[in-house]
């Protein structure tokens, strides 16, 4: 906060914001504290003034610079408790426990969760062996941990009858975080210079533009991506300028959160090109 208004730096960018806090919440975390700065998830839209964002709703508060990088990749939910320290991770298929005390790790198979009043359930059980019986509750209320951060979610966990308690949150931040507008560096080749902007959609589309500023026509590359394991992405370029044949990238970020390039490409050589985030972007369109 200065001089009374929110500053806010997106996730792997280093443009700042002004955000108009309308829950309230943010504004008074940073006024109750000495926290200079703090991780927080929000959604909202832009306000009437277009260099002003919003914010309608907090998911999350606590943590540090450091944080951004934490997205819990894969998981749906991520729901802990310290008191003993157990973890359930709620994934597509299964919930990956974690009960510390007993030193024990579980996986149950599971279907869609339950909706219940306040929020959702998902049973599941192991037979066999070794029988277990799992039910895990996360419900829409504010939760504090020990260290202060602030969950959107109280869970309850109930492992072979007996219950557990914690905080949860949302995981697969990565695919909020990767769509987006980027810049692309390249190192110079044979005193040639070129800039490129690579935008990712929510929908899995991608364009890059490539410009050598040498009074031609840009050249412009156009595709799909999907996310692949360890903060990877496959990138199909299917409408390349200039050729029928088709690219693929494999771009991996970094921790800096840039995106490199990985191995070698017929249209960008060997490693050296980065794309950095610079902007948030919705959707692709023809005449843009």
């Amino acid at each position: 906060m200065v001089e009374g208004q929110l500053q806010f730096t997106p996730c792997f960018e280093k443009k700042t914001l002004i955000i108009d806090d309308l829950t309230g919440r943010l504004v008074e975390r940073l006024s109750s504290s000495r926290e200079p700065l703090v991780y927080s998830e929000v959604s909202g839209s832009r306000g009437p003034d277009i260099s002003t964002w919003q914010v309608h709703k907090v998911h999350l508060i606590g943590g540090g610079n450091n944080t951004c990088g934490y997205e819990l990749e894969g998981n749906e939910f991520r729901a802990a408790g310290e008191r003993p320290v157990w973890i359930a991770d709620v994934r597509e298929d299964y919930i990956h426990v974690q009960n510390f005390q007993k030193l024990t790790k579980l996986k149950f198979k599971t279907e869609q969760p339950k909706v219940i009043l306040d929020g959702l359930e998902w049973q599941s059980s192991i037979s066999g062996q070794a029988e277990h019986d799992l039910t895990l509750r996360l419900s829409t209320e504010l939760c504090k941990d020990s260290y202060g951060t602030e969950y959107e979610y109280r869970a309850e966990m109930i492992l072979d009858g007996k219950s557990h308690s914690g905080c949860a949150r949302r995981g697969n931040l990565d695919l909020l975080t990767l769509p987006g507008i980027y810049k692309g560096e390249m190192p110079v080749m044979e005193g040639v210079k070129r800039s490129m902007t690579m935008a990712l959609t929510a929908t899995g589309e991608v364009r890059i533009i490539q410009d050598y500023h040498n009074d031609q026509p840009v050249i412009i590359h156009k595709g799909t991506w999907q996310r692949l394991p360890k903060k990877k992405l496959l990138i199909y370029l299917s409408n390349v300028t200039g050729t029928q044949e088709g690219e693929a990238l494999i771009l991996q970020r970094n921790k800096r959160g840039a995106l490199e390039l990985k191995g070698f490409s017929a249209i960008y050589g060997g490693k050296g090109l980065q794309f950095y985030r610079i902007g948030f972007v919705s959707a692709i369109t023809e005449s843009n």
